[in-house]
């Protein structure tokens, strides 16, 4: 409850007459008056007796003025005749309302007609007894102590704001009782400040460090507990103005001071921390100017002080611009994320400067005005981390949203000279920073510059660098480096600077982890997120970087497949790869761990068939196979050894997150399926000769387990299409060998296989004919081919070409009409499939005529395909050599049809 209580021995039963200024007319007029004035809504009585509160009276303030004298008197346990019975007779009320409210405006009414002159000071003064009041024009007595009087306001309108702050803190108030004191404080600070003023041009001094002070208070009053009843603070999730690359688990943000607060509000408090700065820094300087050498240390008590409150003006304001630059980085205002960056910049070289001029002063490299030189350097050191961090996901930020060009207004130049300034600024922190480690373990740089033995650097952002087939940083570049960069610089600018400003941001982000890992990584272990977020954004910027490069190498191979620029590109790629791998070991992201390790594969795949070289890597297994020691050979094994890896640091499949896994399991199950097809060309060949010799067990298994093992990963992704080609081909494998085992039982044995994989590609393949026509063509010629060659009876003969008949789907019109459909693919469809009906067409022709000779030298076969041999040739010989007919049909197609209906009519 809120109210007033009296607590008066005026009503104690121990008085015997009330005085004057003790009678319940004055004492009631004041409790009503200083309730009306200080909008108290109630007044509590009290009888107390022996300290003890005997009873409690409660009455409304309005109402005090209509009370009666009978009214006040607490009766409990006491008769009303013991209690001053003098008064008891008056039973009117006390005074009237509207008397007092006339004669206070009355008062007002005076005092403004008669204080009328500006700048002047009045007395209002009536004697002890008297009615009548004067007022006093006390001006010219006060005028010689005007200044003295101006500086006891200004303290007092500074002291009843810090009281108005503690109220704040010691009492749970609500929110709009909390925003009102806080624009109260605003108020008599600002008064505060504006007689400081005026008192300076009275000739009063400056008061450099009080001004200093109600500027930080007055910042104060925009930071502290703000982000709890700021009315102006977001509280929803983003919305489409808001860059969403930078929100989606942006630690940065979270790890600023003054996360929760306004851009509004830190606006003005950035103005009124500058304003501080501004203001303490001359009389810092002339104290420098002036020094103390009688001081032991050689730092003045006025220097020592200055110091303190300038450092801690420039810490405040460095987390305020870092917390401005993360608000304005989601809102895509690209001109105030940079002055807020270049502020951030100038305020830590600002303190670096002041901190280095005290050391040296004092010739105490381990104290800073009494204190540890270690907490200082710590305290700026992480704020310089998060200074380049920011700057690193600025760069990073405009590389992948292309709205920074059309809502930020800004260019790929823009951010690298942000980035340039910030290192020319940064000269005198990292003079602080350079030699100190917090701890006694040498810590390995994460400086891409130091790394790259200075060649990446902002000047130099093409993200090539001169490489030797190790993968080695050699400082004497190849003339196909020179070509590779005039390849680059020949790029379109949006191209050119999205690469550029990439490399920008991983140097940022390398510098920001470098300064964390030698000094803040130990003060902060296990107590913030950003460190391992620093890392990821790291290795993320190493990762992105050399997909760029990997994609531009990609699309020089597709022009020239020998071009001098493969080299260079390929090991660059690999090194941005190695070194974000690198970074995610550290921080233990095995997501990513995963994800380098299939762009590796993907160089490794490069290296078999445009490099002559092999690439170095942990982990690497060497082949023993002297049959399996190609090139090519080796670079897929080291690609299908990085896919393995990526699976260990997986180790299983999550079932609510199986992306990763799954994509890595496809990627390693293609390996295995190219390997095994290129061991089997290697062993086998594309000729006879391999038929005089059998394969020993450990080359047959070298074949045909990848096949398996891609399979059965093909299998459990569910992707029938990748499951029938390994089927496909494990059927050439045994198709091939069959003939050549020493056994009768082997033979039969790898046979039966061969038509065992080709049934179940062969159902497949038949069954989903749409895209996979030339797949289908190959493997019925295939399955013709080793009926054939099975026996050279009349039944397989016939086998070989009833298979053909499976090809019919494939050459009608509809198959023609769907290609045409799909113009991006047309050609292509078009020249594959007509070499592939000229080879099916042969095949049926060699065929027929095989029959042919069969039905005539044999006479208990009934002749069945002479007819249909005759009627193939006349449509071959009939078509003009034109494969496609007017039918809209290939001209096999009409070879096939009567080959079907002779053989329905056969068997009916």
């Amino acid at each position: 409850m809120e109210g007033r209580t009296r607590n008066d021995n005026a009503f104690s039963t121990s008085s015997s007459s009330a005085s004057s200024s003790s009678s319940p007319i004055c004492m009631v007029l004041d409790a009503y008056l200083d309730n009306v004035i200080a909008n108290v809504p109630q007044l509590a009585l009290c009888l107390q007796e022996r300290g003890l509160i005997q009873a409690v009276k409660l009455f409304e303030t309005k109402e005090l003025p209509n009370l009666s004298s009978k009214d006040l008197f607490l009766t409990q346990g006491y008769s009303e005749s013991g209690i001053l019975p003098g008064v008891l007779s008056h039973s009117k009320p006390l005074f009237s309302q509207s008397v007092v409210e006339s004669n206070a405006a009355l008062m007002l009414e005076f005092l403004k007609t008669n204080c009328c002159r500006e700048n002047s000071t009045y007395l209002l003064t009536r004697n002890k007894g008297e009615t009548k009041v004067q007022l006093l024009d006390v001006t010219s007595l006060s005028r010689q102590r005007q200044r003295k009087w101006i500086h006891w306001l200004a303290m007092i309108s500074m002291r009843f704001a810090m009281r108005l702050e503690n109220l704040g803190k010691e009492y749970d108030c609500d929110k709009s009782l909390k925003r009102e004191y806080r624009q109260k404080k605003r108020g008599l600070l600002e008064n505060a400040l504006e007689l400081f003023h005026e008192l300076a041009d009275m000739g009063g001094g400056n008061n450099e460090t009080i001004c200093a002070s109600i500027y930080e208070q007055l910042a104060d009053s925009f930071l502290l507990n703000a982000a709890s009843c700021d009315e102006n603070v977001k509280r929803d999730g983003p919305d489409s103005s808001e860059c969403s690359f930078l929100l989606s688990g942006n630690i940065g943000i979270e790890n600023m001071v003054y996360n929760g607060i306004s851009i509004d509000s830190l606006s003005k408090a950035s103005d009124f921390l500058k304003a501080g700065i501004k203001t303490v820094v001359p009389p810092l300087e002339a104290a420098f100017k002036r020094g103390n050498p009688d001081d032991d240390d050689g730092v003045s008590v006025e220097i020592e002080a200055l110091t303190l409150q300038v450092y801690g003006l420039h810490h405040k304001l460095i987390n305020v611009s870092l917390s401005q630059a993360n608000k304005y980085l989601v809102k895509y205002r690209s001109s105030s994320v940079m002055q807020s960056l270049r502020l951030s910049a100038r305020s830590i070289s600002d303190a670096a400067s002041l901190f280095l001029r005290i050391v040296n002063m004092s010739n105490k490299s381990e104290e800073f005005l009494g204190n540890e030189s270690a907490d200082f350097i710590l305290s700026l050191a992480f704020q310089y981390s998060l200074l380049m961090e920011n700057c690193g996901n600025f760069a990073r930020s405009f590389a992948a949203d292309g709205s920074w060009r059309e809502r930020g207004h800004a260019c790929g130049e823009d951010v690298i000279a942000l980035l340039r300034d910030v290192e020319l600024l940064s000269h005198q922190t990292n003079t602080v920073l350079r030699d100190y480690n917090s701890s006694s373990k040498k810590k390995e740089p994460f400086c891409i510059t130091s790394k790259s033995k200075g060649i990446i650097n902002l000047d130099y952002l093409s993200g090539l660098i001169p490489l030797s087939a190790e993968g080695h940083v050699v400082i004497n570049a190849a003339k196909s480096m020179d070509m590779a960069n005039e390849y680059l610089e020949n790029q379109k600018q949006l191209k050119k600077d999205k690469r550029r400003v990439l490399v920008a941001a991983c140097l940022s982000y390398g510098h920001a982890a470098d300064i964390f890992s030698r000094i803040c990584c130990d003060m902060f272990s296990g107590k913030s997120r950003l460190w391992p977020v620093l890392l990821q954004r790291l290795g993320d910027a190493h990762n992105e970087i050399g997909k760029v490069l990997l994609d531009d190498l990609q699309i020089i191979m597709r022009k020239d497949p020998q071009s001098k620029l493969i080299t260079p590109f390929l090991l660059s790629a690999e090194w941005w790869f190695k070194e974000g791998l690198g970074i995610f070991e550290l921080c233990s992201d095995v997501r990513n761990i995963a994800l380098l390790h299939c762009n590796l594969s993907q160089c490794c795949k490069i290296r078999s068939s445009a490099s002559s070289s092999r690439m170095n890597f942990r982990g690497r297994h060497d082949c023993v196979d002297r049959n399996l020691d190609s090139h090519a050979e080796i670079c897929l094994n080291d690609a299908a050894r990085h896919l393995e890896l990526a699976h260990e640091a997986l180790d299983q499949r999550d079932v609510h997150d199986t992306k990763a896994w799954d994509m890595v399991s496809l990627e390693l199950a293609s390996i295995y399926l190219l390997l095994g097809v290129r061991r089997r060309q290697l062993l086998i060949g594309q000729s006879s000769a391999w038929m005089s010799e059998t394969l020993s067990p450990g080359a047959e298994r070298s074949i045909v387990t990848p096949i398996k093992r891609a399979k059965e990963i093909f299998l459990s992704l569910g992707i029938d299409q990748k499951v029938a080609a390994a089927d496909y081909q494990l059927a050439l494998y045994f198709a091939k060998i069959w003939t050549c085992q020493r056994d009768e039982a082997l033979t039969r044995e790898k046979l039966s296989k061969a038509f065992s994989y080709f049934g179940q590609a062969h159902k497949y393949f038949f069954m989903h004919t749409e895209s996979n026509e030339d797949t289908l063509v190959c493997l019925l010629l295939d399955l013709c081919s080793l009926y054939s060659t099975t026996s050279t009876s009349y039944e397989c003969q016939e086998k070989a070409l009833l298979c053909c008949l499976d090809s019919c789907r494939v050459f009608s019109a509809e198959s023609v009409n769907n290609a045409r459909n799909h113009a991006s693919c047309s050609a292509d469809w078009f020249t594959k499939m007509d070499s592939l009906h000229d080879k099916m067409e042969e095949r049926i022709l060699n065929l027929l005529s095989s029959l042919v000779k069969m039905e005539k030298h044999d006479r208990n076969l009934q002749p069945k395909y002479e007819a249909v041999y005759r009627r193939a040739l006349e449509i071959k010989l009939g078509s003009n050599s034109e494969r496609l007919l007017p039918s809209g049909t290939y001209r096999v197609f009409e070879i096939l049809n009567v080959i079907k209906t002779n053989h329905l009519n056969g068997r009916s």
